[in-house]
């Protein structure tokens, strides 16, 4: 049987995140967080490479798919809990976009590249996962680290940023340092990455 369309997949992507109760304002208007999530990582992929596969072009529209049914809040605080729900997370995210693929008849190697890019399965060694990683730091530096910098004080902030740093590509690092930062931020990341 044909696989339907990249578009078909990606509308059913953003019909599953339309869904998420928590919003966010974008040019006055109130738009589902989860699917202003999946075009910001949309943006960051086509910033990344100029020919990104189909199933890293999916992936980035289900990388967090209806993720606010996991709340972070319904796991024990501290590190091992908040480390049991990103595996759980990841778990989720890749069997609900393969059941929804498989919904719309995708062919199972492409549905298996898009689970393996969910999962971030060997980052150095595979492209599209790297793609991915390097797009999902990006948005983290772009559009959450400001907000960050007000909940967290500077060491926690180092820290989060080396590892960040640690995660992305060369490419990612120069798109990263091509972003505005508030001048209390930009002298944390010059810290985290000396």
């Amino acid at each position: 049987m044909m696989s339907k369309s990249i578009e078909e997949g990606i509308k059913a992507f953003d019909a599953a995140n339309s869904k998420d109760p928590k919003t966010i304002e974008i040019n006055g208007k109130y738009i589902p967080f989860e699917l202003a999530f999946s075009d910001r990582l949309t943006m960051w992929i086509g910033r990344l490479t100029q020919s990104p596969s189909d199933a890293l072009l999916l992936a980035a529209r289900c990388q967090h798919i209806e993720r606010w049914t996991k709340p972070r809040d319904s796991y024990p605080t501290g590190k091992t809990g908040y480390l049991n729900w990103r595996s759980d997370l990841k778990i989720y995210h890749a069997e609900r976009s393969t059941e929804i693929l498989k919904s719309l008849d995708f062919e199972s190697d492409l549905i298996e590249q898009v689970s393996i890019i969910n999962q971030k399965k060997a980052i150095k060694l595979n492209e599209d996962a790297q793609l991915m990683e390097d797009a999902l730091c990006l948005e983290f530096l772009d559009f959450q680290l400001e907000r960050f910098s007000k909940k967290y004080d500077d060491d926690k902030l180092i820290t989060i940023l080396k590892k960040s740093w640690k995660k992305m590509s060369e490419n990612g690092r120069n798109l990263a340092l091509q972003i505005s930062y508030s001048d209390n931020v930009l002298a944390l990341i010059k810290i985290a990455i000396s």
